[in-house]
């Protein structure tokens, strides 16, 4: 169960960082970045407690991962639209959802 729970910590911090870097592509005035800064420091606080391996907890670090991962698809969304391209851009969780 702990080993799980670090994994589950890690791959959050990953999925953090890859939000991060998404809201800042976003111009200021963009709503959706402010929303994602709420988001990662709750993220933030949630990661930087101890992890104990109880079912909770790792629960927890489940729940997390897929609430930035959710962010991440709507911010990778905005910041693909802008582009116009006509090429869809895939999101980090349709990669894992067809991965398998």
């Amino acid at each position: 169960m702990y080993f799980a729970g670090l994994q589950l910590t890690g791959h959050a911090r990953a999925v953090a960082a890859d939000v991060r870097r998404l809201a800042a592509a976003l111009p200021k005035s963009d709503g959706r970045g402010a929303l994602a800064e709420v988001i990662l420091r709750e993220a933030d606080g949630r990661l930087s407690t101890p992890l104990k391996g109880t079912a909770r907890r790792v629960q927890n670090r489940a729940r997390l991962v897929q609430a930035l991962y959710s962010r991440m698809d709507r911010l990778t969304e905005a910041v693909a639209a802008p582009a116009g391209r006509g090429i869809r851009a895939v999101t980090r969780a349709q990669q894992v959802a067809a991965a398998g």
